[in-house]
């Protein structure tokens, strides 16, 4: 889905996004503000609290234990996945940028499937399991982030990488 496609929001959260840009897009339009809308692919990373997906953060938390993370997906759900420092460079690079050439970019995003995130963390790490426990959900569409990679030259760090980085160190030396 690029930033081109009607956003079709299928819950409130995405209905409240989707007012701000509004908003934003009609402040820009009679040159109240300056305004560019960043539409978040699901965020991963160390350091998350207070979130109804603790998985996006434990699986480089507990990278490297023994411990069990569980993401509520089926193996074949598709996932569209952004490191967080990735995502605090995209915002970076907005907020420098002398001009930009839209109003709406989508994050540039790893896609794969919960099978894959599961392989991923535990080639990393075979002492961390990761179990799938959701029943498979309908097909999304997926956000296509090529508008801002083309834009601003962007490129993600691969999952796989990021992973590796967070290792701990004396699992690093294995």
């Amino acid at each position: 889905m690029s930033e081109q496609t009607p956003a079709a929001h299928s819950d409130v959260d995405g209905g409240s996004k989707r007012a701000v840009e509004i908003v934003g897009e009609n402040l820009q339009k009679n040159g109240s503000i300056e305004f560019v809308a960043l539409r978040i692919g699901t965020v991963i990373g160390p350091g998350a609290r207070n979130t109804s997906s603790p998985w996006r953060s434990e699986i480089f938390e507990k990278l490297g234990s023994n411990k069990n993370i569980s993401l509520p997906y089926a193996p074949d759900d598709p996932l569209t996945v952004v490191h967080v420092n990735d995502v605090a460079r995209m915002l970076v690079t907005l907020s420098q940028a002398k001009s930009v050439q839209h109003i709406l970019y989508n994050t540039p995003a790893e896609l794969l499937t919960a099978a894959q995130l599961k392989q991923a963390v535990e080639f990393a790490a075979p002492e961390t399991h990761i179990e799938l426990s959701g029943r498979t959900r309908p097909l999304a569409p997926l956000a296509d982030g090529s508008r801002f990679r083309r834009e601003f030259a962007f490129e993600i760090t691969p999952v796989q990488q990021s992973l590796r980085a967070a290792l701990p160190q004396s699992s690093k030396q294995i």
